[in-house]
């Protein structure tokens, strides 16, 4: 016999509501199983950013074998002081003696003082100290000891900073009272909505629980594949913003089903067919979206999918599992602590359904109308760049930041994001040689120094069995600056190959990496987008049993999410009321952020439109007439969709107080895209373009129909 999936769902929601308890017992003991293990681990991560088949990783790849002891996590110790505290005898004495004294920490496996790192007034210098463990696995454990002997070893009257990966490590948790206040926001929308405060309570509950799910499960993933630091908190804006929704649908079709009389169990067995279904729909549509980065063919890109993937994924099975008993724990005490002078029951809408009315009869004038302002909104997007953001990107608040400042004041933006060229060697050199004898060393070392955007060079260093060499190109622009992008393609296609001789040298570090990283997102973002558009189309051609209805959505989810990029090109990129946001200076786009926005928006997008286009086509199936339709479909829908978009803003922007500026450009562009696809897309472009088409909304070729299977979303 089979059973579908409205079906599993009624049965789980009739057995969770009549076994309250006993359900609610099991979900919470596997949830604090989950987060006590995974909260207490604590998540794996590790920023950089490896690429297959390209030459970056190449580099790496050889820097890893050929000088072991350079190649895992490091950072920087800053020191800054009065004019010459640093370069006379005396002042760099005691920073070789600091030096030597930060070697014998025993995850240390060297701290050197190179010439070039004592600034030229000599009031600025910084050491290099690398660990004997991956970036990943230098905790606060092991960077915490190398601060303090810094500090208290340092010459008198020194300042001292951590730089680079010691100081993310060491960077204090962004404070969470602004998540509060989005909360808080969110609970008072909801009150509005459903009029009482237990049944306000049980959305912002289950997606709290879902969040600590989510968060234990993503670290206990990340032990065996660490992630990006931003994906964490990526998760955690999505899993909030879906598990709040997620439960108000359900909250409301259980209210309104108990109020037709059916019992408790029942219900809570209706509303888990109907809006549970909607929900499994929505979510996987989600992560269907965020499973096609994977395209792209980035690890990096890969873990962010996964991460916010898992987010959504607990959040959604919280609300399925655990709601529909709560719910039958309740039963119409849900109806307690009611607003003054308002039933329980929400009145039908008359706002929306006004709106149809009046877009439905002037279909063409609403269309026009509304795609001048979204066109507006989107125009910037033409001017879209991708790029990188670094350091010197974060408010002046940030320790990384004031590393960041005092280097580039002493010696240029670039030192912040040096360039690792590598090479091995056919002859190997001779061991502890101070002039190596291939001449095509000293030739590579003097083309670097003359290369117009080149500050200074540190090399070539022979590895200790003389079998390659490596040089630090240290740049005179920023790491984020494209002028960078720029130079590692020169000396990739222009200057090595004018002066290498028999070697093959490779252009590589992380400033090289994330160049080519933005260079692969570029060539793969029309891929990723042509494929997350083809998967959603055609689960909402079974779904509606139309050809037109997928292509009108996937074109109205396009447009929020261009009104997003174009939000963020002014915004961030040109700078726009950027201060507003906590920087104080534009910053470039993040290669990745356009590819990750798209999949998360088209996902979440595709929940409103199958909530919308459900009602209207009951109403069609009801009515057979188009116009009819579509109004009462506005009507019907308008309230609900306005509240959960509300409060998914409201939880977006919460985030972009967050010190990380990728993280402050996910709670823009979500916010704005999903604020605008709540209102003027679906309650006035939608509407328009389908009361144009008219019946050929629902077209569907006879020999199709036969063939193709039943599949309903809402049961």
């Amino acid at each position: 016999m089979t059973v579908d999936m409205h079906t599993l769902l009624e049965r789980y929601g009739v057995f969770a509501a009549g076994h309250a308890w006993r359900v609610i017992a099991l979900f919470l003991a596997a949830v604090a199983l989950v987060a006590g293990f995974g909260l207490g681990i604590g998540q794996s991560t590790d920023d950089t950013v490896t690429l297959p088949d390209s030459e970056s990783t190449a580099a790496q790849d050889l820097l890893n074998s050929a000088f072991p002891d350079t190649a895992k996590g490091s950072g920087t110790i800053v020191l800054s002081g009065d004019a010459g505290a640093f370069s006379s005898p005396d002042g760099t004495a005691a920073l070789q003696s600091l030096a030597a004294s930060i070697a014998d920490d025993p995850h240390v496996t060297q701290a050197v003082l190179v010439p070039t790192a004592i600034s030229s007034d000599g009031s600025v210098a910084y050491l290099s100290v690398s660990f004997d463990v991956e970036t990943r696995e230098v905790t606060p454990e092991i960077a915490q000891p190398v601060l303090d002997t810094a500090t208290q070893g340092a010459p008198s009257g020194a300042t001292v900073l951590p730089g680079g990966q010691i100081a993310k490590t060491l960077a204090a948790e962004p404070t969470h009272g602004a998540e509060v206040v989005g909360l808080i926001a969110a609970a008072i929308i909801l009150l509005l909505s459903l009029g009482t405060a237990v049944a306000m309570a049980l959305p912002i509950l289950s997606a709290l629980l879902g969040l600590v799910f989510g968060l234990g499960a993503i670290a206990l993933l990340s032990l065996l594949d660490a992630i990006p630091t931003v994906s964490g908190t990526i998760a955690a804006m999505l899993s909030l913003g879906v598990g709040i929704d997620y439960s108000l649908f359900l909250v409301t079709k259980f209210r309104s089903v108990r109020a037709t009389g059916a019992p408790v169990p029942v219900a809570a067995g209706r509303a888990m067919a109907s809006s549970g279904s909607a929900i499994v729909f929505a979510g996987v549509t989600v992560m269907v979206a965020l499973a096609g980065l994977v395209l792209a063919g980035v690890p990096y890109l890969n873990s962010l999918a996964w991460v916010a993937a898992t987010g959504v994924a607990c959040a959604m099975l919280t609300c399925l599992l655990l709601l529909p008993a709560v719910l039958g724990l309740l039963g119409d005490r849900i109806e307690r602590l009611a607003l003054p002078k308002r039933s329980a029951r929400r009145e039908k809408p008359g706002v929306w359904h006004r709106i149809g009315a009046a877009t439905s009869k002037r279909p063409w004038l609403s269309l026009a109308g509304s795609l001048l302002v979204l066109g507006a909104l989107a125009f910037p997007v033409t001017a879209l760049q991708l790029g990188q953001t670094d350091d010197g990107n974060a408010p002046t608040s940030q320790v990384t930041r004031q590393s960041y400042d005092v280097l580039s004041d002493a010696f240029g933006a670039g030192v912040n994001g040096p360039l690792l060229v590598i090479a091995t060697l056919p002859t190997p050199e001779p061991s502890g040689q101070s002039v190596p004898a291939d001449p095509a060393l000293a030739n590579l070392t003097t083309a670097f120094g003359s290369t117009d955007g080149v500050a200074s060079v540190v090399g070539a260093t022979v590895s200790d069995d003389g079998t390659a060499a490596q040089w630090s190109v240290i740049p005179t622009t920023a790491p984020s600056d494209p002028k960078t992008a720029k130079l590692v393609e020169k000396l990739r296609n222009t200057v090595i190959p004018g002066a290498q001789g028999d070697l093959d040298p490779l252009v590589g570090g992380q400033t090289a990496a994330k160049a080519d990283f933005a260079g692969i997102i570029d060539a793969s973002l029309l891929t990723v987008i042509i494929a997350v558009i083809a998967a959603s189309a055609v689960l909402l051609f079974f779904a509606f049993r139309s050809v037109a209805i997928p292509l009108t959505a996937a074109a109205m989810n396009v447009v929020s999410i261009l009104v997003a990029y174009g939000v963020l090109v002014f915004v961030f990129q040109e700078g726009n009321g950027i201060q507003l946001t906590g920087l104080d200076a534009p910053v470039p786009i993040e290669a990745y952020v356009p590819l990750l926005l798209f999949a998360v928006l088209f996902g979440l997008s595709m929940d409103y439109e199958v909530f919308l286009l459900s009602a209207i086509q009951e109403s069609w199936h009801s009515f057979a007439d188009n116009r009819r339709a579509v109004v009462h479909g506005i009507g019907s829908t308008g309230r609900v969709i306005t509240s959960a978009a509300l409060i998914m803003v409201s939880v977006f922007i919460s985030f972009v107080p967050n010190p990380d500026p990728v993280v402050k450009m996910f709670g823009v562009g979500l916010a704005v895209a999903v604020l605008v696809d709540a209102t003027l897309v679906r309650g006035v472009l939608v509407p328009a373009v389908m009361t144009v088409l008219g019946r050929a909304n629902w077209w569907l070729p006879a020999w199709l129909d036969k063939r193709m299977p039943h599949l309903t979303i809402e049961g």
